[in-house]
């Protein structure tokens, strides 16, 4: 979804200064923006695959999510944990994650409406200072990573338990009924066709009946 937000920063231009856009990472479609935001005289930097998220986001006005489909975003979970003010699409589980104040949903694929959710967190700092500290909040209640390692030991734990083991259900066996297949035998019915000698897996020829010669002479008395 990076052609919502590059279309969004074409609607606002005219501002000065005019918001930079920064997006970090790489990918198959990374061209596509690229070219779009071209195209469109947009004042964006690609910065391809960073290991400083953290900076990154430190350094960052609004963080944007404009995706059109999202499971629990683990760039979200970032974010919260920034503190940033945080504008995103409410799409799949993001409003799990943030909740209804930790951030500002907007449709998916929607620029005008991306565009003006940006400006008002650009152009309100006590909006956006309330975002942060929402976000910040937020993540406070989100499992950390160790939570989340100490939850799937425990999960296993709790699986192979000897407890777990004896009430298993065993696997129900399907025995067999004594039922055996039919099978079709042959008719003794040979297949017309020619054999060679000595080939026992050519079909035999089929054997006309000979014609009966006609007996000539006096009629059998019955």
């Amino acid at each position: 979804g990076f052609d919502t937000p590059i279309a969004a920063a074409a609607r606002r231009r005219d501002r000065r200064p005019e918001p930079l856009v920064v997006i970090a990472g790489t990918g198959p479609l990374a061209a596509e923006p690229a070219a779009q935001a071209r195209g469109l005289e947009v004042d964006a930097r690609f910065l391809g695959r960073r290991d400083d998220i953290d900076a990154l986001l430190a350094a960052a006005d609004v963080f944007v999510l404009p995706s059109r489909w999202e499971g629990q975003p683990l760039v979200m979970q970032e974010a919260l944990r920034a503190g940033r003010p945080v504008v995103a699409t409410d799409v799949g589980g993001v409003r799990e994650l943030t909740g209804d104040d930790a951030a500002l949903l907007v449709p998916a694929g929607d620029p005008v409406g991306l565009a003006a959710a940006v400006l008002r967190v650009l152009d309100d700092s006590e909006f956006a200072a309330t975002l942060a500290a929402a976000a910040a909040a937020r993540a406070a209640t989100l499992p950390t990573e160790q939570d989340a390692i100490s939850a799937a030991f425990a999960l296993y734990d709790r699986l192979t338990s000897p407890a777990a083991r004896r009430a298993r259900p065993r696997s129900a066996g399907i025995r067999s009924a004594g039922l055996r297949s039919a099978g079709i035998r042959s008719a003794g019915i040979r297949s017309a066709g020619a054999r060679r000698s000595g080939d026992p897996r050519a079909p035999h020829r089929a054997r006309r009946p000979r014609a009966r010669r006609p007996r000539w002479g006096p009629p059998r008395p019955p």
